[in-house]
Formats: C-alpha cells, sequence, structure tokens
C-alpha cells in the first residue's frame, strides 16, 4: 500500500512539474505555400524569437489561399496567441474591400520589416531573352503570366494594359513555389516576385532569368536591370515591393502587450544579420501603410476603367 502511495506521489509530482513548465502556444500564420519568401523569412524569426523567449512554443502553421486573406481571417479569430505574417499581397487584399482603420481595430500591424525590390523574370529557356521582347511578345500573341498576391496580379495587369498587350493572362497562385514548376517548364511567360528566397535561388542556378524591376530603381544586385514604367506612360503609378509585416492581433490584448517587447527585440537580432531592415518597429508605420492602402485602391480603379 505504502509503495502505490509512493508511486501516486511521484505520478502527482511529475504532472505538476510538466504542467508548470508548460510553454505557451503561439501560431505564427504565414498565409501562403511553404518555401516561398514569406516562409523563408517566418522561419528566420521563428528561430531567434524561440531563442529569445523559452515561455512560449512558437508553431508555423500555413494557410494559403484568398490572396492572404485565409490566412488573415484565421489569425485574428484564433483562440490561441498568433502571430500573423502581413505582406504586401495579403494586406492589398484587405485594403480593397476594408478601410486601414477597420485592419487596425484587429491587429497592430509593425513594419514593414522585410523588404526586396520587384523582379520580373521568365525562364531560362524561353526564348524571351529581355524585357524588350517580352512587351513585343504581348503584343502578338497571347502572354501567360503568374502571381502570388492581389498585388503582384493589380501591377501585372497595369503593365500589360500600359504596354498594349493583345491578349495577357494573369494567374493568381496561392504562393511562389506553387507557380515555379511552370515558369521554369515554359507553361508561364514571366513571373512577378521579390528579389528573395526562391527567384534569388532559381535565378543563381540558371534555372530562370531575371529580365527587369517593377520598382522606381534597379537593385543593388543587378544595377543594370531594366524599369518595367520605363515602358509605361509618363503618368503611369505602376510599382511593386515585396515586404512583409508582423501583424498581432487584438483578440489576446495580454500577448499583445508582452509580445511586441520581444518581438523588437527579435528584429534587432535580425537586423544584426543583415537579416532584415527595420522600419519603426515599436509601433505602426502609420505612414507606409497609408500610402501603400492609397496606392492599391487607386490602381485598383484604374483596371476597373480601362
Amino acid at each position: 500500500m505504502l509503495k502505490q502511495i509512493k508511486t501516486l506521489c511521484l505520478a502527482l509530482l511529475l504532472t505538476f512539474g510538466s504542467t508548470a513548465h508548460a510553454r505557451e502556444l503561439v501560431e505564427m500564420v504565414v498565409a501562403t505555400t511553404p518555401g516561398g519568401s514569406q516562409d523563408i523569412a517566418t522561419r528566420q524569426l521563428q528561430k531567434v524569437l524561440t531563442d529569445i523567449d523559452s515561455s512560449r512554443e512558437y508553431v508555423v502553421i500555413y494557410k494559403p489561399g484568398g490572396g492572404g486573406s485565409i490566412g488573415y481571417n484565421y489569425a485574428i479569430k484564433n483562440p490561441v496567441p498568433t502571430l500573423a505574417m502581413m505582406s504586401g499581397g495579403t494586406f492589398s487584399e484587405l485594403v480593397i474591400n476594408k478601410s486601414l482603420s477597420e485592419i487596425q481595430q484587429e491587429v497592430t500591424l509593425i513594419g514593414p520589416v522585410w523588404n526586396s525590390p520587384g523582379v520580373l523574370a521568365v525562364g531560362a529557356n524561353s526564348g524571351i531573352k529581355n524585357l524588350a521582347g517580352l512587351v513585343k511578345s504581348s503584343k502578338e500573341r497571347p502572354v501567360t503570366c503568374g502571381a502570388a498576391s492581389r498585388s503582384i496580379k493589380l501591377a501585372l495587369d497595369d503593365f500589360f494594359k500600359g504596354v498594349g498587350a493583345k491578349d495577357a493572362q494573369v494567374i493568381l497562385y496561392k504562393g511562389t513555389q506553387e507557380g515555379m514548376p511552370g515558369l521554369i517548364s515554359g507553361s508561364l511567360d514571366c513571373w512577378l516576385d521579390g528579389l528573395n528566397g526562391p527567384m534569388d535561388t532559381l535565378s543563381k542556378a540558371d534555372k530562370i532569368k531575371i529580365i527587369a524591376t517593377s520598382g522606381n530603381r534597379a537593385p543593388e544586385m543587378f544595377p543594370k536591370l531594366p524599369l518595367m514604367k520605363s515602358y509605361l506612360p509618363a503618368n503611369s503609378k505602376f510599382y511593386y515591393s515585396w515586404w512583409l509585416a508582423v501583424g498581432v492581433p487584438e483578440t489576446h490584448p495580454d500577448f499583445k502587450e508582452s509580445i511586441i517587447p520581444i518581438l523588437n527585440k527579435a528584429f534587432r537580432l535580425l537586423e544584426s544579420t543583415d537579416t532584415v531592415k527595420i522600419q519603426q518597429p515599436e509601433q505602426v508605420n502609420q505612414k507606409f501603410f497609408s500610402n501603400w492602402a492609397n496606392f492599391v485602391k487607386s490602381l485598383n480603379e484604374d483596371i476597373k476603367t480601362q
């Protein structure tokens, strides 16, 4: 009997000890398929958060689809503390139907933290050698291009309308990884995305060829890269740049208050290794998000009226 009591006490102690040291679960929601730029950046952040915060367990989950809105809606309704990875595409999808103030009532936006110039790529064996060749092809035959978010699709739709393309179709994918096989095989004529993750890797492996940038100037890695907007009218609003911010849902106010200082520390550690470039991580970068929201809405209206 005494042995049974000792066994029971030991089991209770083990159970209590396990419970006392249980870590709070935090889900980091990636709104694309695994392997893309958003996933790579999230994994970088997950590693640093795990190293500096022993009280929580950070788990990456994937909720692709809907231009990022599926992942976002999951995050803001999640009963578990959550970090929503907010890309330019996700944000663009939201602001077409919501105001910036409505979004800020649902999440505290931190960033943008990650930034990457937008680049246009073709398959290495596509026969298209440069931007002039793509524009010429688009005027002579139907072309098909891929986009991993609503903001990229808007940018490509605007570009092809601006150059007078004959019949350009832009297909929206759930993530970069999903569309890359089509670009490499030649079933897609082009792909627009940020210059990081798969785009950078496949370019270095000579699987794809980067032929232009969608920004206002060429990236440092490709200083002679032509600007897509140089083929458009002078008054064109055309622009695309990949960025990623972190949204902390208002669902768990105590978690939000405690996690933001930890995120700031994690960002600074990442910045010290040149992984990210910090832009006011302590607070919402109001000007940036406001400008982006206005840009996306005006571009969307322009395309509708053309």
